[in-house]
C-alpha cells in the first residue's frame, strides 16, 4: 500500500475515535475493535515497505529517486575534506537531500562498520572503500549486494575497477570512485634515461647506488607494487596467482618468491627502502634519491602544495606496475539506501568526475572522462597491471619482512 494509503488509514482511525466519544461502552468496543484492525493493518504496510526497500535491485531508478525524498546521507572519506564538502553541499542544493561528510580514518571507519552491522541501523550510509580495507570489509559481508549493477552509469566505469579492487573479486558490491596507479618518478636532472625494463632499472641501481628507492611493503602500497613487478618479472608472471579467487595462498607458488628476496637481499647496499609512500617523495624531493616507485595521486597532491618540486617527473614502465582505485559502498543495514544511491550516483557523474580530476588530479572512474589534470602519460596506460589477489598481496608482506628486512 502507498503512504496515501497508509494516511487515509491514519485519518479514519482518527475521524473513528472522534465519533466514538461519548458512546456506549458497546460501541467504543466495537470501535477499539476497528481501530486495531487499522492497526493490525498499518503495520503490515510498513513491514511490506520495509521489505521492498531491501529489494534495491527490483525498483526502477525513478521509483529509487522518490523513495530518496526526506532520506539523508552520511558520507565518510580519510582524504580530500574540502572537495568531498563542496560535493555534499552541492549535491544537498540540487537534491534537496542532506549530505553530511563525516572525516575518520580508513581503519577506525571499518572497525566501526562492523561493530555496528548487527545494528537495526548504521551511522554512515556511504563509504570510501581503500584498498586496504576491502577484504576486510568483503570478509565481514557488510555491504549492501549488487549495487554498481542499480547504477545508471555502470557501463561507464573502469571494468577492471569495476570487478577487482587489489586484487579482492567485489562481486558488484562496490562502485568506483576514482583510479589510481603506481608508476616511477624521477629527478629529470639526475635521470637522462629513465628506465623501462627491469634490465634497464638492474642498470640504473649499479650505475647509480642508493638513488633508487621503493618502500617497505608493509607501509605502503607503491612498495607492495614494486614486488609484485618482481613476481611478474622473476617468477613467471602473475596469471597463475589469479587464478586463487577463493582466498587461499598455494605455497608452489610463493616458494618461487626466493628469487625476489635474492635480487633484493643481493642490491642492499643499493637501493634505499624508506618507510613510507611519503616518506619515498620526501626523500626524491630533498635530492636523496633521484628515482622511486610512487603513487600518481599522492605525487599530484605533493606537487600543489609544494611538498615535491614540480619538475619531477611521473611514467608507467614497460615493465608495467600495479594500478587500481578506491570504491563506494553502502553498508546492508543503512536507513538512507535509495538516496545513497543517488549520492554515489551524483559524485561518478560526468561532471562531478572530471572537476574532481581538475582539482586533485585523481583519474577518474570513468572512461569517458577528458582526464585534463594527471602525472600520467596517456599512452602508459596500457602499462597498468591488475593487482594480484589480496592474499597473495598480504604473504608477500610477510615474507618481504622475514627474508628481506630481518636479514
Amino acid at each position: 500500500m502507498c503512504k496515501k494509503g497508509i494516511f487515509a488509514i491514519a485519518l479514519l482511525s482518527a475521524a473513528v475515535c472522534l465519533s466514538a466519544c461519548g458512546a456506549k461502552a458497546e460501541e467504543a468496543a466495537a470501535v477499539t475493535s476497528e481501530q486495531q484492525g487499522a492497526s493490525d493493518e498499518e503495520s503490515q504496510v510498513t513491514e511490506t515497505a520495509a521489505e521492498g526497500q531491501k529489494s534495491l535491485k527490483d525498483m526502477s531508478w525513478d521509483e529509487i529517486e522518490a523513495a530518496a525524498q526526506g532520506q539523508e546521507v552520511v558520507f565518510t572519506t580519510w582524504h580530500s575534506e574540502e572537495q568531498f564538502t563542496k560535493i555534499c553541499q552541492d549535491f544537498t542544493e540540487k537534491t534537496g537531500i542532506k549530505a553530511t561528510l563525516l572525516v575518520s580514518d580508513a581503519e577506525a571507519v571499518t572497525n566501526k562498520l562492523i561493530a555496528e552491522k548487527e545494528m537495526d541501523k548504521s551511522s554512515i550510509d556511504v563509504v570510501i572503500v581503500g584498498g586496504t580495507n576491502v577484504k576486510m570489509t568483503k570478509d565481514a559481508d557488510i555491504w549492501e549486494p549488487g549495487i554498481l549493477n542499480i547504477m545508471p552509469d555502470k557501463a561507464a566505469y573502469d571494468e577492471k575497477l569495476s570487478t577487482v579492487q587489489e586484487g579482492v573479486t567485489t562481486d558488484g558490491d562496490l562502485v568506483p570512485i576514482y583510479r589510481n596507479q603506481t608508476g616511477l618518478l624521477y629527478n629529470p636532472e639526475e635521470v637522462e634515461n629513465p628506465p623501462q625494463t627491469l634490465a634497464e632499472l638492474e642498470q640504473f641501481i649499479d650505475e647509480n647506488p642508493n638513488k633508487f628507492g621503493f618502500c617497505d611493503p608493509t607501509g605502503g602500497g607503491s612498495g607492495q607494487a614494486m614486488l609484485m613487478t618482481l613476481i611478474k618479472e622473476l617468477c613467471g608472471g602473475l596469471d597463475q596467482y589469479m587464478e586463487d579467487q577463493d582466498g587461499t595462498v598455494d605455497p608452489e607458488k610463493t616458494a618461487k618468491w626466493q628469487a625476489v628476496w635474492d635480487w633484493c637481499n643481493e642490491r642492499k647496499d643499493k637501493i634505499v627502502i624508506t618507510t613510507s609512500n611519503a616518506d619515498s617523495l620526501m626523500r626524491l624531493n630533498q635530492g636523496e634519491l633521484s628515482l622511486v616507485v610512487a603513487w600518481d595521486d599522492d605525487s599530484n597532491a605533493s606537487m600543489k602544495n609544494g611538498e615535491l618540486f614540480k619538475e619531477a617527473t611521473f611514467y608507467i614502465p614497460d615493465m608495467g606496475l600495479a594500478g587500481g582505485g578506491d570504491t563506494l559502498g553502502i553498508p546492508k543495514n543503512s536507513a538512507n539506501k535509495e538516496a545513497s544511491l543517488l549520492f554515489i550516483n551524483y559524485i561518478t557523474s560526468k561532471e562531478v568526475q572530471e572537476q574532481m580530476n581538475l582539482d586533485t588530479g585523481r583519474y577518474p572512474a570513468r572512461t569517458d572522462v577528458d582526464v585534463k589534470n594527471t602525472l600520467i602519460p596517456a599512452d602508459d596506460m596500457v602499462n597498468s597491471l591488475a593487482w594480484y589477489p589480496a592474499q597473495y598481496k598480504q604473504e608477500c608482506n610477510n615474507e618481504f619482512v622475514t627474508n628481506v628486512l630481518m636479514q
